[in-house]
């Protein structure tokens, strides 16, 4: 579940690179360490707010309802060619 979610996580990095309109390496530069650091303390907080409440995975009731969470996150979430500025 763990790697699925960091799926999910870099989808969403993904997603706002393809959205920026960025003509410059220095504002590319910026720009992608704000996403990634952005993306990654959501990312940090998903995985500490599963560990503690499926304690552990030994919940089942609650891992069942991350599962379904990561699969409707999966399903809203197009996937994403990473390129890069046209710099």
């Amino acid at each position: 579940m763990k790697f699925n979610l960091l799926k999910i996580y870099a989808r969403k990095m993904r997603s706002e690179f393809t959205k920026s309109s960025i003509d410059t390496m220095d504002e590319w530069t910026k720009f992608a360490q704000n996403i990634y650091d952005d993306v990654t303390k959501e990312y940090e907080t998903d995985i500490y707010e599963l560990e503690v409440q499926t304690n552990f995975g030994r919940n089942h009731t609650e891992v069942v309802g991350w599962k379904y969470r990561v699969k409707i996150n999966w399903k809203n979430l197009p996937s994403f060619l990473l390129t890069g500025p046209n710099l």
